[in-house]
């Protein structure tokens, strides 16, 4: 691997893009010119006009300057430039195409000479000679396009070469013959635009009349053929390189289109270049005339860029310089075990910067900015946008390197560039929870629901319609025969200044209060009272924090309530970019954006599409996945997670690894929107069985078979319906709800979270599940019987 040359603020890409550019279109004019010169002569002796003749030998002396002079040293320019930003990829087609250069140098070398003979000899040889001159000359340029033309065009469509390794599969592959054919028109076209210019500055007002019209006769024609060459040149490429995905697919067609575009408006122009022939607008439109052929053929060197996109060469080697078959080695030992000249202290982001990126974008150039792309990113944001690079955006080929590496760009990309550092989540100073004193008959238990707690939600979008927040609760008047008491009382739910009742609900068999999101975030205060006294109370705990790690990538900051608003817009902006919708301009308009309203039927739900998107960044990487989403830092568990599962497990055991995750809610789409996203886990996807979002969750009983301890490595399965949810389930007596008990999902008692055991505490003395510690909370005395569910006696 060659060292990087970083010489140029403007970025490898746009130095070569200028250079190339220029270059080709005076190569396409010394192509085409040399046939216009000789069908000009031919046409002025024929005529047998002096002034004619005069006006093609001042047009072969301009023609000469600039094709053999200046396209000369632009030629060598292009050698220089790719020498030092492609080394690889030089090396790579001279090897390949070595023949073939050897062969075009012998007929540049012809068409230098032809055509300084052809200048030096315009007086004094015969005509006949003379034609026959130009007529090689012509010969000539046009074999060193069909030449060069072959190793162009192998570098879109390889073909064949790739299993055959052949000098012939390589130069006339798939798209050889229709380029050469496109090229030849837009080399003749060429001669065209530029000989506008010469005619116009004649001071020969005859021979400007007869050569414009000459001219534009010749642009218009080749003009027509130009279109059409180039439709059957597109034909011949594949079609994945022309569609591409989200933002990128309509690049090339509207480049395309462009191209289409600027085609017929030089058409237009050049007609009104004969009907402006004796008026003073001739010349500056000439020049105009001359530099749109130039963004004419910039346009198409674009497109063919694009549709190369992410390689120099397909299958062979990325844009930079970077071959796939060293992909695993890099991937494992760093980039720094192939260059020396990353080693020790020269392994910086900044000389990774330069390995990885230079060849495409610049730090501070006018195209292909790196620093407004990274600038809404944290150093973990753009190190997981990193690790899954160009798996989803095709356009741009994978990062190369270990953990290290990727991690030293990172910082460079946002510390370096832009001074941003992780931000710390603001910690809320909750409110002192004084916690009344809860009696000890009759027995309160209280608890929030865990529905809703993974639905998205932020000021501008929802995933999913709203879901309530709820607060249940179970009465139980102690004794030998403990009584569930469903009726004659009154149950009630404080929550900062307003207290609602709460109501039973005969299919959950709790009391139950409902609010709207946010409304429960606060201390709740359940209270159960019986003809005006008040039996007793509970205080919940509020609400854990809910912050959300999408500023990592989105920009915007860290939010204790879930996604700020200013991470929202550029959430939006991302749809829309990627996704061709017009969800930012709606939200600033005032309406409400739910997700589900789209990702619904046959396409990915909200959680299909999210958990599918983010997993091609941050597969296999165990719990950190989670945690780098559903909370604030990949170093820290979700604060909503505190039960006794914490420590000994942790969100992998029960909702299976990001990819597993995502494999059950893709498994039954085939739409083609999620074909992309399964494409990483085709293995993963045969193993899994599917799920809906929201109703299929873990399962407790699928490790805790027969309500017995689970084994240090079960994994659970998802439940069939909701009624198997652990929020829906009761005891075997159907008495009390599974969570009456052992509280929500998330928060098992014990849990870590602060006010989480208060009721244990107040009923038991110590922290724990209901009856672990004992069961004459309820029961006059212990049981002999475990009637609640088996195994709560024998595994206490």
């Amino acid at each position: 691997m060659y060292p990087v040359l970083d010489f140029f603020k403007g970025g490898g890409g746009l130095l070569i893009a200028v250079i190339a550019v220029v270059h080709v279109y005076v190569a396409h004019f010394a192509v085409g010119g040399g046939l216009f010169l000789v069908l000009t002569e031919a046409r002025a002796r024929k005529r047998k006009s002096p002034a004619l003749l005069a006006y093609v030998k001042g047009h072969t002396r301009f023609f000469l300057l600039l094709t053999m002079v200046f396209g000369g040293l632009s030629g060598v320019a292009i050698w220089f430039t790719i020498g030092i930003l492609s080394p690889d990829a030089t090396g790579k087609l001279i090897e390949i195409f070595l023949f073939a250069w050897a062969a075009e140098w012998v007929f540049f070398s012809v068409e230098i000479t032809a055509l300084l003979v052809y200048w030096y000899r315009f007086d004094t040889l015969s005509p006949t000679d003379h034609l026959r001159v130009g007529w090689l000359y012509f010969a000539a340029a046009w074999l060193s396009l069909f030449i060069i033309n072959g190793v162009i065009s192998f570098m879109l469509t390889p073909g064949d070469w790739a299993v055959t390794g052949r000098f012939t599969d390589a130069f006339f592959n798939p798209s050889f013959w229709p380029s050469t054919l496109f090229r030849t028109f837009l080399a003749v076209w060429a001669a065209g635009l530029f000989g506008f210019v010469t005619a116009s500055f004649s001071k020969d007002r005859e021979v400007r009349d007869a050569v414009l019209g000459f001219y534009t006769l010749w642009v218009v024609g080749i003009g027509v053929a130009v279109l059409g060459a180039g439709r059957l040149y597109l034909s011949s490429v594949p079609s994945f390189h022309l569609e591409g995905r989200y933002e990128f697919a309509a690049t090339i067609p509207g480049l395309i289109s462009g191209f289409t575009g600027l085609t017929l408006v030089i058409m237009a122009l050049a007609a009104c270049m004969w009907l402006l022939k004796h008026r003073g607008l001739r010349k500056p439109l000439a020049l105009g005339v001359l530099a749109l052929g130039l963004l004419h053929m910039g346009l198409f060197e674009m497109v063919r860029e694009h549709a190369r996109k992410p390689w120099i060469i397909p299958g062979v080697l990325y844009a930079n310089n970077i071959a796939p078959r060293d992909a695993e080695m890099l991937n494992q030992k760093g980039l720094r075990s192939r260059s020396p000249w990353l080693a020790g202290d020269e392994l910086t982001g900044r000389n990774l910067f330069k390995v990885q990126c230079l060849s495409c974008h610049s730090a501070g150039g006018p195209i292909n900015d790196i620093r407004p792309l990274t600038a809404r990113y944290t150093p973990e944001g753009l190190d997981q946008a990193l690790a899954g690079q160009g798996a989803l955006h095709s356009y741009m080929p994978p990062f190369f390197g270990d953990a290290l590496e990727r991690q030293l760009l990172s910082r460079w990309l946002t510390e370096g560039l832009h001074g941003t550092k992780s931000p710390g989540v603001p910690q809320a100073d909750p409110a002192p929870e004084i916690a009344p004193e809860t009696e000890k008959t009759p027995v309160l238990l209280a608890w929030r629901d865990t529905q809703g707690n993974g639905r998205l939600r932020s000021p501008l979008f929802t995933s999913e319609d709203p879901v309530p927040q709820r607060v249940q609760a179970s009465m139980v008047v102690p004794g030998e025969y403990p009584e569930v008491v469903m009726e004659d009382l009154e149950m009630a739910v404080e929550s900062g200044e307003t207290t609602r009742p709460m109501a039973f609900d005969d299919d959950l068999g709790t009391w139950v209060l409902e609010g709207e999101p946010g409304s429960l975030n606060g201390p709740c205060l359940v209270t159960a009272t019986a003809d005006g006294e008040e039996l007793n109370r509970v205080l919940l705990p509020s609400e854990p924090d809910a912050t959300r790690g999408c500023f990592h990538c989105h920009g915007g900051a860290p939010s204790p309530s879930g996604i700020a608003a200013n991470t929202a817009e550029q959430i939006l902006a991302a749809h829309d970019k990627n996704s061709g919708t017009s969800l930012s301009s709606k939200a600033a308009k005032g309406t409400p954006i739910t997700c589900a309203r789209c990702h619904r039927g046959n396409r990915p739900s909200p959680s299909a599409a999210l958990h599918g998107w983010h997993n091609v960044y941050m597969a296999d990487k165990g719990e950190a996945s989670c945690r780098f989403c559903h909370s604030s830092s990949p170093e820290r568990p979700p604060a909503f997670f505190s039960g006794r599962h914490r420590k000994p497990m942790d969100c992998t055991r029960c909702h299976g690894t990001l990819t597993v995750h995502a494999a059950r809610l893709l498994k039954p789409l085939s739409v083609p929107e999620v074909v992309p996203l399964k494409e990483s886990m085709k293995t993963t996807l045969e193993a899994v069985s599917p799920r809906d979002a929201y109703v299929h969750l873990p399962d407790c009983l699928s490790c805790h078979e027969g309500f017995e301890p689970p084994s240090a490595d079960s994994l659970a399965s998802m439940t069939t319906s909701q009624e198997e949810q652990f929020s829906a389930m009761k005891d075997e007596m159907e008495a009390l709800s599974c969570a009456a008990c052992h509280n929500r999902a998330h928060e098992l008692a014990p849990a870590a979270r602060p006010g989480t055991n208060r009721q244990a505490v107040a009923y038991m003395g110590e922290p724990g599940v209901m009856g672990r510690i004992t069961c004459t909370v309820c029961h006059a005395e212990e049981p002999e019987d475990e009637g609640h569910h088996p195994g709560m006696l024998k595994n206490r």
